[in-house]
């Protein structure tokens, strides 16, 4: 009994200790967080709200940022079913997820990483190289941002930042070029078409992807096994025909829109 008692208290102190330690390097390396509010693109309407004009960002992106309360909560949980079904539940890393993935890595030819959706978020802060130095920095940076952010402000930021292929940047963006669609609008299939576009967003958008139908009927089958959507939404959502046309950017009154 006494052991095990000395062994909780040298656990105690360690964890302790950590995150004594990460409060210290917290201080010392601040998150930047005028990176997670990129510069937007601008959209120009008449009077009766007709789309006139697009402009890219100063960065050169179409990227318009999405509020919390836009968000469809099926994209939500669309997207967190498939990238990170513990989204709500840890710190920003999964111990389980990166065991998992270095003993398959190990162990298999096909690589699977362990990176959270917060995790992506804190890659796309900061863009850096893909290095074991980078991911061990990335890891520090999630959970900066676990620290200081909700997990809903976490989500927002993931869906604004995401890739969605070429210079289409956030979940907003991509459902306008690739379905001209408000995000409330958009329809089962087509939301699990989005969820997947980030996990390799130049080969899974729509203009590209070949095998576009099996990535998102996994999705689909995913979202029913964990009763997101019932068996009679599945088999509809499979039928929609997959539209592959990228919106035509509007240039309307141009002199007037300048």
């Amino acid at each position: 009994m006494k052991n095990i008692r000395y062994k909780l208290k040298s656990l105690l102190f360690i964890l302790l200790t950590l995150f004594v330690l990460f409060l210290i390097l917290d201080t010392l390396f601040p998150l930047d967080y005028q990176r997670l509010e990129k510069p937007s693109s601008t959209a120009i309407y008449d009077k009766n709200h007709k789309l006139l004009r697009l402009k890219l960002s100063s960065d050169g992106f179409w990227r318009f940022q999405a509020k919390p309360n836009k968000l469809p909560d099926l994209l939500k949980k669309s997207v967190i079913t498939f990238e990170d079904r513990y989204f709500y539940y840890h710190f920003g890393i999964n111990p389980f997820s990166i065991i998992r993935a270095i003993y398959h890595n190990a162990t298999n030819r096909r690589i699977i990483g362990a990176s959270t959706i917060t995790m992506q978020v804190a890659r796309m802060m900061y863009q850096r190289e893909r290095t074991l130095t980078n991911k061990l920095i990335e890891i520090f940076n999630a959970l900066q941002l676990e620290w200081h952010l909700s997990k809903e402000e976490i989500l927002t930021h993931y869906f604004n930042l995401a890739p969605y292929g070429g210079n289409i940047e956030g979940v907003k963006s991509a459902a306008m070029f690739y379905f001209q669609k408000p995000l409330h609008e958009l329809t089962i299939s087509q939301i699990a078409i989005l969820t997947s576009i980030p996990k390799n967003p130049n080969q899974n958008r729509p203009t590209r992807q070949k095998n576009l139908t099996k990535y998102r009927d996994k999705i689909l089958t995913n979202l029913q096994n964990e009763n997101v959507i019932s068996k009679e939404q599945l088999l509809r959502a499979q039928k929609e025909p997959i539209a592959s046309s990228l919106m035509k950017v509007p240039l309307q009154a141009p002199h007037f829109t300048d």
